[in-house]
């Protein structure tokens, strides 16, 4: 609130008052003593200095002075910058800004072509057009086109972003490649001749010694520059900055300048992504003091008792008040006064009979010039990097002047936050530079989740304010809801994005360890059905998670226990029981060779399912104890059903050897139903070998086809989470096998990933989580922020006689940590080698791990 007391009306002033500026004062001179001052050495007052208002032109004069010499200061760090950057890289701050506009530009969504094109924007090429979208010259990089680009096309549909790295895919789901944003640099080359291509752009690299092999190389025209522009991109971490060192010393081309520019990467398309790549500055406002002088201490120290209160405001700002004695009346020192405050202001929020004889203001600390000032710590900012946004609110109600920078790359934005936070700024003497940096948490939720949990997310919204976390929500798109955690306050983002993460998991019902597979329970089935009459009972929502033999419940509040067991009784009636009959070699071969057949004909449709992995040859019969005694003497008289004459080779589905329901035909030519083919493709995740989803139907001769599916055709046939799941574990068997090149963060199922390095290497040594933002060294896998590593060898964590005397031994293969508590000989480890516990020799299959210790050592071990 703005008064402390209630409002009063002002009655016409006496004869022996006079006014002065719109307010009345007594005749009596009354002065400022000074503060704290010892009282031996306590002047009279009305020998005290009265510091008054300078005049309007003076302020007016004293600021022009200030701004001037502001520029003057701002011009000569830029100078000084300049020369600092052109001895290193000969290249400036402006080109680098224009480069920075340009590649923005560059990685937005170009505008659809206007149907009277005029031609080619001068300002977009050069890299300094402001307009955007809405120019009407023409944005197209491509619009003159230059013969011979090198720049990799790559299908984006291949490559996903997982644990933190690139992924691309091959056919079967295989990883091919795991890239990082750290593996790439790129740099741009300006003012090169019109007549420029990639054959001449690389005999430029060349003649310095650079060389060309992975270069990707973009050429932009400048027509009317009568110029061109070269984009080299090269996934080597030290490219830059040899390019640019190595450029400084080619003298053909005179009008050439060098900058070094954020590589282009693909867009994310993880569900759940944490940014640092913002900093938040922000230093204060001027601020002024000002001294109230009372003939009594009654108002002096009310006044003082609503401060510390917390309830005196002035223009809607607190203000702290403190009261200082003096021989002839009560001081009261008010401080953190905005710089704009009068005395008017001040005294309307005193009631009349309780004013004081006399405010005094002094002057503030600095003037303020928004505009220049923001300037300047732009850039202080980029002196760390290129800058990809740079966002200044207009507040004039803060308490502090606020504005935001995002980089191109986070290890630029955390340079920047401890580097110059706390450093004072070149226009106020008193004032301090705070930057921060600002992490962003993005979440993809499906619509029809977000819509029953939002009140459970609204309901957090104030107890994040109050930790001055910011949750922003952006409009659907498609059948995804996208949410925006944002703060400087790490810890508190990292626990808000749990509570949301927890929260848009639901409750997990688990069916008691039975297995719910697609032939088990059908969204369009009438399990179906049941599942949604028990969503209108309780006002809930159900997710069935095939894969994990789970359902899912998610409601508006949190769903009671009392309630989740009510909903775990009536799904367990949905779903149909679980019998499971395993196959021997002669019973499989039965069930291929017209068996299954057989079976499925006498049981009827919906009741056996063929259930074939790297693991287990079995049939599943979902149905009563009746069905599953029927299915069990049909497997013992071993009766067949031939196919039927008239029907096609290729139309038998090569995993339940079955007619195909619901067929899909995939690229080999063979047809599958769709059910068994999501269930092959789930079952590849559980396989001990390298992960390959590729066809099993044999021929006549025996003759496996084994060939690869394309990502696409995968992509095709599987639901959106299937296949997601899919490649998530593809990609997990890819870094379980590769550990010399890659490890997991160390927060438990954090799931990030990071490249191992050495000393010397390019790569970063430090890497920062995006999910739970723990700081681990790369090449001794721990956390030391501020201190150099001190380890070169990252895989001496245990010694031998350490391991010997612990009882656990190294995989030959991944060199993983695994312990024998009882059992046989034989170890499996996550990395997929089996394993012989006595010597150490590995596997592929645990049959050769078997068929070893018996000829090698003489048994098993038990």
């Amino acid at each position: 609130m703005g008064n402390i007391f209630a409002p009063a009306t002002r009655d016409p002033p006496p004869d022996h008052m006079v006014r002065h500026e719109h307010f009345e004062w007594p005749r009596q001179p009354v002065h400022r003593p000074p503060v704290n001052r010892p009282a031996a050495n306590r002047q009279p007052v009305d020998r005290l200095p009265v510091n008054r208002p300078p005049p309007v032109d003076r302020l007016l004069e004293q600021r022009a002075l200030e701004r001037r010499a502001l520029e003057q200061r701002a011009l000569e760090r830029r100078a000084l910058e300049q020369r600092v950057l052109e001895e290193m890289y000969r290249f400036d701050l402006d080109d680098l800004t224009g480069e920075v506009v340009m590649l923005q530009a560059m990685m937005q969504p170009q505008p659809r072509p206007n149907p009277q094109p005029r031609g080619q924007c001068r300002f977009f090429a050069s890299g300094h057009c402001k307009k955007g979208a809405s120019c009407r010259f023409s944005h197209d990089m491509n619009a003159t086109p230059v013969a011979g680009n090198t720049a990799n096309s790559s299908n984006d549909n291949n490559t996903y972003e997982l644990g933190g790295a690139w992924v691309q895919f091959n056919n079967g789901g295989t990883v091919s490649k795991v890239v990082f944003a750290s593996d790439y640099s790129a740099i741009n080359i300006r003012n090169l001749p019109h007549t420029s291509s990639t054959a001449s752009v690389k005999r430029i690299l060349e003649n310095v010694g650079i060389p060309t092999f992975g270069v990707d190389i973009r050429l932009v025209a400048q027509a009317e520059q009568d110029q061109c522009t070269a984009i080299l991109k090269a996934e080597d971490p030290s490219f830059a900055r040899t390019a640019c060192r190595k450029l400084a010393t080619y003298t053909t081309l005179s009008g050439m300048k060098v900058t070094i520019v954020p590589p282009i990467i693909p867009h994310s398309q993880s569900p759940y992504q944490i940014d640092c790549r913002k900093v938040h500055c922000a230093w204060s406002r001027p601020t002024r003091e000002a001294w109230l002088i009372f003939a009594t201490k009654g108002p002096a120290y009310k006044l003082q008792r609503e401060s510390r209160a917390g309830n005196y405001k002035v223009l809607g700002s607190r203000v702290n008040a403190h009261v200082q004695q003096s021989p002839e009346g009560w001081v009261v020192k008010l401080t953190g006064l905005s710089g704009t405050v009068l005395e008017q202001d001040i005294v309307k929020t005193i009631p009349v009979s309780e004013r004081p004889q006399k405010v005094e203001l002094g002057e503030p600390d600095y003037v303020a010039d928004s505009e220049l000032d923001t300037t300047i710590i732009q850039s202080m900012l980029m002196g760390f990097g290129p800058l990809e946004r740079w966002e200044v609110p207009n507040n004039s109600k803060a308490k502090r002047f606020n504005a935001y920078g995002i980089f191109f790359d986070e290890s630029h934005a955390r340079d920047a936050a401890s580097s110059l936070n706390k450093k004072p700024l070149s226009f106020s003497k008193t004032t301090q530079l705070s930057v921060s940096v600002v992490a962003s948490a993005k979440f993809k939720i499906l619509a029809k989740i977000y819509d029953m949990v939002r009140p459970r997310i609204n309901a957090q919204k104030p107890a994040w304010d109050r930790q001055y976390i910011r949750l922003s929500e952006f409009p659907c798109k498609g059948q995804y809801h996208i949410l925006k955690l944002e703060g400087d306050n790490h810890a508190g983002v990292v626990k808000a994005k749990e509570c949301i993460e927890k929260i848009v998991q639901g409750e997990v019902v688990r069916m008691e360890g039975k297995d719910l597979r697609c032939g088990n329970f059908r969204k369009d089935g009438k399990e179906s059905k049941k599942v949604k009459t028990i969503e209108n009972t309780f006002k809930v929502l159900i997710i069935p998670d095939i894969r994990k033999s789970q359902f899912r419940v998610f409601g508006r509040e949190a769903v009671p226990k009392e309630t989740l067991e009510q909903i775990t009784k009536l799904l367990q009636d949905c779903v149909s029981e679980s019998h499971v009959i395993e196959l021997s070699d002669v019973d499989f071969r039965w069930a291929s060779n017209g068996g299954f057949r057989f079976l499925r004909s006498q049981l009827g449709d919906g009741i056996a399912f063929f259930d074939i992995t790297s693991r287990y040859k079995r049939i599943l019969i979902r149905g009563s104890k009746a069905d599953y005694n029927n299915a069990m003497a049909i497997v013992a008289t071993k009766k067949i059903m031939p196919r039927d004459a008239n029907s096609l080779s290729g139309m038998e589905c090569p995993t339940c050897f079955c007619e195909p329901d619901e067929p899909i035909r995939m690229s080999c030519d063979h047809v599958y139903c769709s059910d068994c083919f999501v269930q092959m493709c789930v079952a590849e995740m559980t396989a001990d070998r390298e992960f390959q989803i590729c066809c099993p139907k044999a021929d006549a001769t025996g003759k496996i086809c084994k060939k690869a599916f394309s990502l696409s055709e995968i992509q095709e046939h599987l639901p959106s989470e299937t296949f997601e799941d899919i490649l998530e574990k593809s990609f997990e068997s890819y870094i379980t096998r590769h550990p010399a090149d890659f490890k997991y963060c160390e927060t438990p199922d954090c799931g990030q990933v990071y490249r191992v390095t050495s000393h010397g290497s390019e790569h970063p040594s430090i890497f920062t989580c995006k999910k739970c933002l723990k700081s681990t060294c790369t090449i001794c896998h721990t956390s030391h922020p501020g201190k150099p590593c001190t380890k070169g060898n990252p895989s001496s964590a245990l010694s031998n006689k350490m391991k010997e005397e612990l009882g656990i031994k190294g995989c030959p293969r991944c060199s993983r940590l695994i312990e024998k508590t009882d059992g046989c000989d034989h170890m499996t480890c996550k990395c997929g080698a089996h394993v012989c516990w006595v010597c150490l020799a590995s596997f592929g299959e645990s049959g050769e791990c078997y068929d070893h210790m018996r000829r090698i050592h003489g048994g098993i071990g038990i």
